[in-house]
């Protein structure tokens, strides 16, 4: 089954099962293979992410050649295998943020939404229609998200960074040893 829209909250729970699955084997419990194989096969019926990624790439480099002159964009023959390898990197890394968010806690914050919002808004001549604007629409609500979670994901990934400090010449910086 491929969609489109996931069930975050569902996902986020499964995931977290897994990895207590997995956790538990590794530290040498034994876990049962009956509950990972359940919890694997609702995975999967509950979407085919890497199919609906390759689709969504594919439909970007159609909107891409049309946009620059192609004719019959639409129609042109692209092959999946192009974009596998991408998009199964793009889904691998979603999973692992996902888990980080979910384990951190890092889910965007009603008041870090209304504080990103109204910063979007400041710069407009009227900023509360603006504020209701992306508060009017769940697509826009859902794209401020996931700034937030992102800027989270980041401040959070930063603060366990572990930052030593070289100097190095232009050259070895641009790899032009």
């Amino acid at each position: 089954m491929t969609t489109s829209t996931i069930d975050r909250a569902r996902l986020e729970e499964l995931l977290g099962e897994y990895w207590e699955i997995a956790f538990e084997e590794s530290s040498g419990v034994a876990a049962t293979g009956n509950r990972a194989n359940r919890v694997l096969h609702e995975i999967r019926a509950l979407f085919d992410v890497k199919q609906a990624e390759i689709a969504r790439l594919m439909e970007s480099a159609r909107a891409d050649l049309k946009q620059r002159g192609i004719k019959d964009a639409d129609k042109a023959p692209i092959p999946d295998d192009i974009f596998r390898p991408q998009a199964e990197k793009r889904v691998r890394l979603g999973l692992v943020v996902a888990e980080l968010v979910r384990t951190n806690e890092l889910q965007a914050k009603p008041e870090q939404l209304k504080a990103h919002i109204e910063e979007l808004a400041a710069s407009y001549e009227k900023p509360q229609e603006v504020v209701r604007w992306y508060l009017s629409d769940s697509s826009r609500l859902a794209e401020v998200e996931a700034v937030v979670i992102e800027n989270n994901v980041t401040d959070f990934v930063l603060s366990k960074a572990k930052v030593t400090e070289k100097a190095i010449s232009f050259d070895e910086l641009m790899g032009q040893n």
